[in-house]
């Protein structure tokens, strides 16, 4: 006999939040920042991903490809009132279908972004989503986690010496120069490495205020949001990377059906690997990454 069951009830496994979003009481005003952390060396900027949560990469764009990515934003898509969010704020998203065609595969593999990309993530890394983004006034993001793997008790901080697996991340590049008034993304450095709780004392929340160009690479557990839009619209590219371990948002290119041939065609043995080409879900990724270095192939086993 066949009963009707009760609603079912949702429990969160171990590494789940039952809550993305921070409470605002745990945290100061926040302040704009219009100068941040400098590295030398690729080294250097996973040090200050590692203890920060987040890492502001000088020249992710040129000027001139900053400009053609706002050309795109601005100018394709639907009308204005398309894109405006009733009670909110004008909200544009233009996905870059890289999928069927070429033309913006080059700002899929920019070369300071990936090397950290790759450092915090694993060599073989992948994207899964890439878009352009546009955000008016009256946008407020409040602050909150994208992935948290991993849950530490209230009031406990993680030593600055461990370090924390990286499941997610985004990078994001300014298309023009921003002030604190266009609502820049806001973060909790170190967040990643200790929430904000009632047991400690309240955290500093700051405004990355960036440079046309310039590439912003936030953990996906670091505490994040945006502040304020009380100026004119903010202009950005935005992509979501995982590590092997996450699925991505669409078909990897090793579903060859799902891509178009000229793409396939196109892309370079890098843009390959990033958009999931290996020939096999076991062992390919770390082949491509070492056809890109001009490594031997490995003899190493792995699934023992």
């Amino acid at each position: 006999m066949q009963t009707v069951l009760d609603t079912p009830i949702f429990h969160a496994g171990p590494g789940h939040f039952l809550s993305k979003a921070i409470d605002p009481s745990l945290l100061l005003p926040p302040v704009p920042q219009f100068e941040h952390p400098r590295y030398a060396t690729p080294e250097e900027g996973e040090a200050l991903l590692d203890r920060d949560g987040y890492l502001v990469i000088p020249g992710l764009f040129t000027g001139d490809e900053s400009a053609r990515l706002l050309h795109r934003l601005q100018h394709d898509g639907g009308p204005d009132s398309d894109y405006e969010v009733k009670n909110w704020c004008f909200n544009k998203s233009l996905g870059l279908d890289y999928q069927q065609h070429t033309e913006w595969l080059w700002a899929l593999d920019k070369e300071p972004g990936i090397d950290q990309l790759d450092r915090l993530l694993g060599s073989d890394c992948r994207l899964m989503s890439a878009s352009l983004w546009a955000t008016g006034p009256g946008r407020a993001m409040g602050i909150h986690v994208d992935h948290q793997a991993l849950l530490v008790p209230d009031g406990i901080a993680i030593p600055q010496t461990v370090q924390i697996p990286c499941f997610l991340a985004v990078l994001i590049g300014a298309l023009e120069d921003q002030d604190p008034s266009m609502g820049p993304t806001m973060v909790v450095p170190g967040s990643h490495k200790r929430m904000p709780s009632a047991d400690g004392p309240r955290q500093q929340p700051i405004g990355l205020v960036l440079k046309r160009g310039n590439g912003l690479l936030l953990r996906g557990d670091l505490c994040h949001g945006a502040m304020p839009n009380t100026g004119t619209r903010r202009h950005h590219f935005h992509s979501t990377w995982g590590n092997v371990y996450v699925e991505t948002s669409g078909p990897p290119m090793r579903y060859t059906h799902y891509w178009a041939p000229e793409v396939i065609a196109a892309v370079s043995p890098r843009q390959r690997r990033i958009l999931g080409g290996w020939s096999h879900a076991n062992g390919g990724r770390e082949a491509v990454w070492r056809h890109e270095q001009g490594l031997p192939p490995s003899g190493a086993v792995y699934g023992r």
